[in-house]
């Protein structure tokens, strides 16, 4: 590698490290994972009207199926959080399980794409999640190897991003979503991933941490949008006849979760009884929107979701 072109990544390497280094000293555990699962939402956001009046929206132009995908990798987001990284033997498992979080029932529901696909992963996590320490560099080349070995019967990107996040960083560094599907989709990461499919690891490399830089930079102003929001929905839920602690638990979800669709109950364990006289709340507040699909409807929270456009 030409030495200007390495000191070009060291300094970006350097950057992300300083940014991760100042989030873990000043924001509390966990907080990571709540933007982490929010900014999965970012195409979403990008498709939102300027314009927004009353609870009853417009239908958009997103594809349904982009909507699932966003939708199970939420879900699978929130499943990784609760698991924390893995020890490299347990990742197969953990992509399984994953994989099951994010696949529809219009996706193959068997995970692997062959016999030997899951000793390879095994293989890949042995190599990839050995020792405790990381840093957007390493979870780079995990990616870009992820995507190369190709493992999975459908998802092998958003899989690599999802398993990436966790690879960003040492203990108690912020999970970091580098590429949601919206930076997947761009013709910039298209270019940089077959650059480094085809061999210039350089180019790769000098794209994924460039996006991992942008998204530690706008991480603050991001947590003290959702906080602000947190605190607005808290005084708004106490008005209702919600319980104060279930209020705020459905405050902090909302914050990491801003679109309600039937499976928001299932998936949060949020009680029907407390979403309803919430949302009843967040739509006299204008904040609470029904936006319509082709062949469907789901209710979105514009405040948060404009975070991610910002």
């Amino acid at each position: 590698m030409d030495a200007a072109i390495s000191d070009f990544l060291d300094g970006l390497l350097r950057e992300c490290r300083d940014l991760a280094e100042d989030w873990r000293h000043r924001r509390p555990p966990g907080l990571d994972a709540r933007l982490a699962r929010l900014t999965c939402w970012t195409a979403l956001a990008r498709a939102l009207p300027a314009d927004l009046d009353g609870p009853n929206g417009p239908r958009i132009d997103f594809e349904p199926a982009t909507y699932r995908r966003l939708w199970g990798e939420a879900r699978a987001l929130t499943l990784l959080a609760a698991s924390g990284r893995p020890e490299a033997g347990a990742v197969p498992a953990l992509v399984e399980r994953l994989y099951a979080a994010m696949a529809s029932r219009f996706e193959p529901q068997v995970a692997w794409n062959h016999p030997d696909a899951r000793d390879a992963v095994a293989a890949w996590a042995e190599h990839h999640f050995a020792g405790p320490e990381s840093d957007p560099a390493r979870a780079a080349a995990a990616y870009l190897d992820f995507v190369r070995l190709a493992p999975l019967s459908w998802g092998d990107e958003a899989m690599a991003a999802l398993l990436a996040a966790v690879l960003a960083g040492p203990k108690g560094a912020p999970m970091l979503l580098v590429l949601t599907y919206a930076e997947r989709a761009e013709e910039g990461y298209r270019h940089a991933l077959e650059a480094g499919l085809d061999g210039d690891v350089a180019a790769w490399m000098a794209f994924y941490l460039g996006q991992a830089r942008r998204v530690l930079k706008r991480l603050p102003a991001l947590a003290e949008g959702t906080e602000t929001l947190r605190r607005r929905w808290v005084d708004l839920f106490a008005r209702a006849p919600i319980e104060t602690s279930a209020g705020e638990t459905l405050a902090e979800v909302l914050t990491a979760l801003p679109v309600i669709t039937p499976a928001f109950i299932p998936d949060t364990g949020t009680p029907g009884e407390v979403l309803r006289d919430a949302l009843i709340m967040l739509v006299a507040a204008d904040d609470a929107v029904e936006l319509l699909l082709p062949g469907q409807g789901f209710t979105v929270l514009p405040r948060a979701l404009r975070l991610l456009v910002r």
